[in-house]
């Protein structure tokens, strides 16, 4: 391998410090960096941060429809959701599609209509 990827590389991190908010975990603060890599101009290269992107929350509202906070989108994605990890018992993952975004109730994941 060649310099200076034989160090070894991290193409980004994120990290965040979250909050409860009427049983949503959300993003109280964040970092996103993203890594690359610089001509030095001494004919060399070197790894070093790109972009780096933070964001701070400074308000929340209560939603009377908490379904408006799910992306809108045409087309089809492969989802692997997570909401029935707290489940009894629980469920690690259930991957389905969404087309258009016709996203699935909770509901109706636990009764595994979102998988037929």
């Amino acid at each position: 391998m060649f310099p200076p990827f034989d160090k070894g590389f991290t193409n980004a991190t994120y990290n965040a410090e979250v909050t409860n908010f009427n049983g949503h975990i959300i993003p109280a603060s964040f970092t996103f960096t993203r890594f690359g890599v610089h001509q030095t101009g001494r004919n060399q290269r070197e790894l070093g941060t790109l972009v780096e992107v933070t964001g701070k929350l400074t308000r929340l509202m209560s939603l009377k429809n908490a379904e408006r906070l799910q992306p809108a989108f045409t087309g089809v994605i492969q989802v692997i959701d997570t909401r029935l990890k707290d489940a009894r018992p629980p469920v690690k993952d259930v991957i389905y599609s969404v087309t258009n975004g016709a996203w699935p109730s909770l509901d109706e994941l636990k009764q595994g209509s979102a998988l037929r």
